[in-house]
C-alpha cells in the first residue's frame, strides 16, 4: 500500500520541477522496492525450509515428521467428526541384500521406485511417507478396516511382483506390511505401535 501511495505521488503534476522532493521520493521508492524483494526472498526461503522439514530428500515423499503432522491432523478430524482411517506400514525385507550386492546407488534406486509404486496406487486424499531407512507408511483417510485390508493386500501383491531394473540387473524385493485401524480414541504412539506390531508379525511369518 505504501508503494502504491508513493507511485501516486510520483505522478503528481509538476513534481519534476521540485528536484529535492522528486529525488527523495525516488529514494524512498527504491528502499521500499528492495525491502519488498528481501521479504519475498525470505518467504520463499521459509517455504523451502518447511518443505525440507517435512519431505524426504531422496524419494520426495513426506518424511517421518511430515507423516506425524498428517497423523495428528487426521486424529483431530476423527475426534471431531467420527469415522475411521487406516495406517499401513511397509518394510522391504531384502533391501540389505540389494545394497550389499549392487551398492548403495542401487539401493537408493529401489527406494525411489518403491516410493513411486506406493504413490501411484493410492488416492489423492491418502498420504505416503518414507518413515525411515527402508520403511514406508501409507495413511488412508477416510478408510475403514475392510477397505484398508483390501488396500493392504493389493499393495503387498504389487510390491512382491515389482521388478526394478538397475544397469541391466533385475532387482526384486519382498515387502512385509502391517496395518492399524484408527479412531478418534487413539493416540499417535498407539497407532504406530499397533501397525509396527502387525508388520513384524507379518515379517516373522515369512
Amino acid at each position: 500500500m505504501l508503494m502504491n501511495a508513493l507511485l501516486s505521488l510520483s505522478r503528481e503534476p509538476g513534481l519534476e520541477d521540485r528536484p529535492g522532493e522528486y529525488l527523495l521520493l525516488q529514494r524512498a521508492m527504491a528502499i521500499i522496492a528492495e525491502a519488498e524483494r528481501m521479504l519475498a526472498d525470505q518467504r520463499a526461503q521459509i517455504l523451502r525450509l518447511e518443505r525440507l522439514t517435512f519431505t524426504d530428500e531422496l524419494t520426495g515423499l513426506f518424511n517421518r515428521r511430515g507423516l506425524m503432522s498428517y497423523l495428528r491432523r487426521s486424529l483431530g478430524t476423527l475426534r471431531r467428526y467420527g469415522g475411521g482411517s487406516v495406517l499401513i506400514m511397509a518394510d522391504l525385507n531384502d533391501f540389505k541384500q540389494v545394497n550389499d550386492t549392487f551398492g548403495h546407488a542401487a539401493g537408493d534406486h529401489v527406494l525411489c521406485e518403491f516410493a513411486g509404486l506406493l504413490s501411484n496406487n493410492v488416492r489423492e486424499t491418502d498420504v505416503v511417507a518414507r518413515f525411515g531407512g527402508d520403511e514406508f507408511a501409507v495413511l488412508l483417510t477416510p478408510c475403514d478396516t475392510v477397505a484398508g485390508t483390501s488396500r493392504m493386500r493389493n499393495l503387498v501383491e504389487l510390491a512382491n511382483e515389482a521388478r526394478f531394473d538397475w544397469e541391466g540387473h533385475e532387482l526384486k524385493v519382498q515387502a512385509s506390511i502391517g496395518m492399524a485401524t484408527m479412531s478418534g480414541n487413539d493416540t499417535e504412539d498407539g497407532i504406530l505401535r499397533r501397525a509396527d506390531t502387525d508388520l513384524y508379525a507379518n515379517k516373522r511369518s515369512r
